[in-house]
């Protein structure tokens, strides 16, 4: 089941509009881009596509873009003139339906609610614009109405906010991009901690260039395409991480996410080329750092260095495109430790030491492998 949402922005591609119009001056056609989009995420019968800021009109005729014969739209109605809608599109053969809202509730255009019919489990998509809408999202948080909780809230500091509710996990990092102009991540999933994390499989945002945000997607349930694997504190496991590249440090909530270029497995004496994730889970962030060395091996002199210790927030934003190359990797008891390479665009490498504490897994998440 693969699970999505999407501010489409009216159809008018990266453009802005104007008191909430629609606005798409060169006339391009990105209604037919987006429909292609919401073909490719919905794929199975379980599959459900949230859009923000739906319209209607003549430039769009939305009855020909999503047929009915294939489609189906979950909306709600709104007896005032609406600038845009939250929808939920599902393939005609799903079982998904629509929850009605409450009776008398304002803005209905800003969000929907879905259930399925033979799964346990209830979505809320929404957008918000008014502070009645965060008003309502806060209620159904306390509730725990939804499983799910996923859309546009259009404010990071409440999504910091409502992170830190003990019955739901968000999914999208502040370093992720959601909303291209201004850089930020404003769009969020977030899901009940009731259901297994093993079961979501959250990558990053799906870029595009139909419209001035980006696709937040993730597929819930067992996935055939990941394997798992937990390194043991008190054996080994074949993998190493020894000339792998950290490209990328993540955060959800209290796992670490390294994204790698490459790790390797060891069996019966053949090397194989693996692609994934390393997470590290119940992680104390706080204890976790990266020493960086002023001199190319960390030493001045005989018995001296110099260099600065960073968080990992403070070396994301001082060095965003750096990649950590591990040398050596050292695992004992809570405490995980790499030294290697630090390279950063045309810099110099720097030497590097990285120490990770979590008391939870550290967890090899394999996507794809080729034999050397």
């Amino acid at each position: 089941m693969r699970i999505s949402s999407f501010n489409i922005n009216k159809f008018c591609g990266p453009y802005g509009q104007p008191r909430g119009g629609y606005r798409n001056p060169k006339n391009i056609d990105f209604k037919s881009r987006i429909k292609e989009i919401v073909d490719s995420l919905l794929v199975d019968e379980d599959d459900i596509v949230f859009l923000q800021e739906f319209i209607d009109n003549r430039y769009i005729n939305v009855s020909q873009l999503f047929e009915k014969s294939k489609y189906q739209i979950f909306i709600n109605t709104c007896n005032k003139k609406c600038h845009s809608y939250v929808v939920a599109v599902v393939l005609k053969e799903s079982k998904w339906e629509k929850v009605d809202c409450e009776a008398g509730i304002e803005y209905p255009n800003k969000f929907v609610k879905v259930k399925h019919t033979d799964k346990d489990l209830r979505i809320l998509g929404i957008h918000n614009t008014k502070n009645d809408i965060k008003k309502m999202i806060n209620k159904s948080f306390e509730l725990k109405e939804a499983d799910i909780v996923l859309g546009d809230f259009n404010d990071e500091a409440w999504i910091r906010e409502l992170s830190r509710n003990s019955d739901y996990n968000g999914l999208v990092t502040d370093e992720m991009i959601t909303y291209k102009p201004g850089q930020t991540a404003v769009d969020q999933i977030f899901v009940k901690r009731t259901i297994d994390s093993d079961l979501i499989n959250f990558d990053s945002v799906i870029e595009t260039f139909a419209s001035d945000h980006n696709i937040i997607s993730f597929e819930l349930g067992p996935s055939e395409k990941v394997s798992k694997y937990s390194r043991s504190r008190k054996s080994n496991i074949p993998f190493s991480l020894h000339d792998s590249r950290i490209q990328k440090i993540e955060e959800s909530g209290d796992t670490i996410i390294f994204r790698v270029d490459n790790l390797f497995q060891y069996m019966d004496d053949h090397e194989m080329i693996l692609h994934g994730a390393i997470e590290f889970t119940k992680a104390d962030i706080e204890e976790c750092s990266i020493m960086i060395f002023n001199s190319p091996f960390g030493f001045e002199g005989v018995n001296t260095f110099s260099g600065e210790k960073l968080s990992f927030g403070e070396y994301k934003g001082k060095y965003p495109e750096a990649e950590f190359e591990i040398v050596t990797e050292t695992y004992n008891g809570y405490d995980t430790v790499y030294q290697g390479w630090i390279w950063s665009g045309d810099l110099d490498p720097m030497f590097g030491i990285m120490t990770i504490w979590n008391t939870g897994d550290m967890i090899y998440k394999i996507k794809k492998e080729s034999d050397l």
